[in-house]
C-alpha cells in the first residue's frame, strides 16, 4: 500500500481529536463517515495533515475545554503543515470562490493543493460536489467513499492500535 498525503478539514480533526478523548461509538447522521475515518486513521497508508486555516479554525472553538483538548492534542502530534506560497493559495482560492461560498473550504483545498496533498477528507458532502473536478492534484473525498477506495479486507490488522490508556482501546466498534 503506497503512503498517501492525506489532509482533514476541521470538522474530520475535530472528530479525531473527539474519539481519541473518550467518545464512544457514533449513532448520529454522520456515524458510517465517523468509523470511516477512524478506520482509514488505524488501518490507511500515511498519516493524515492539516492546513493552517484548518488549525486556526479549531482555535477559534468557542468551548474553553474543547478547544484547549484541541490545542493540548495538536501540541503533541506532527498535524499541521505551513504554507509554503501564500500567493499561490490566495490566486487558487479566488479561482475556486465562484464555486462555492464557504472562503475557508475554498482556502482549506488550495492549501491542498499547496502542500502537495494527495486526498482531502470532509464531510461536507456540497464541498465535495462543487469542488471535487477543479483540482488537478487534490481528490476531494468523504471518509466512507476514501475508506471503500482503499480496498483493506475485513479481518486485515490495523497498521496501529489506540495505546492501552486510550479510551479506544477498550472499544471494538472501529475496528475492521
Amino acid at each position: 500500500m503506497t503512503a498517501q498525503r492525506v489532509g482533514l478539514d476541521s470538522q474530520c480533526l475535530s472528530y479525531l481529536i473527539d474519539a481519541a478523548s473518550a467518545v464512544s461509538e457514533p449513532t448520529d447522521p454522520l456515524a458510517d463517515q465517523r468509523k470511516a475515518l477512524l478506520r482509514a486513521w488505524f488501518y490507511g497508508p500515511g498519516r493524515f495533515f492539516v492546513s493552517e486555516t484548518v488549525l486556526s479554525e479549531c482555535a477559534r472553538i468557542r468551548g474553553t475545554d474543547r478547544r484547549q483538548l484541541h490545542e493540548s492534542f495538536g501540541a503533541i502530534t506532527y498535524w499541521g503543515l505551513p504554507v509554503r506560497d501564500a500567493g499561490a493559495v490566495a490566486r487558487r482560492e479566488a479561482e475556486f470562490a465562484p464555486l462555492h461560498p464557504k472562503a475557508s473550504d475554498c482556502r482549506i483545498l488550495a492549501e491542498a493543493e499547496d502542500l502537495v496533498l494527495d486526498t482531502l477528507l470532509t464531510y461536507d458532502a456540497q464541498l465535495v460536489k462543487r469542488l471535487s473536478s477543479v483540482s488537478p492534484t487534490v481528490t476531494l473525498a468523504t471518509p466512507m467513499s476514501f475508506w471503500l477506495g482503499l480496498g483493506i479486507p475485513r479481518g486485515t490488522s490495523p497498521h496501529s492500535i489506540p495505546h492501552a490508556t486510550n479510551p479506544l482501546s477498550g472499544q471494538s466498534w472501529w475496528r475492521w
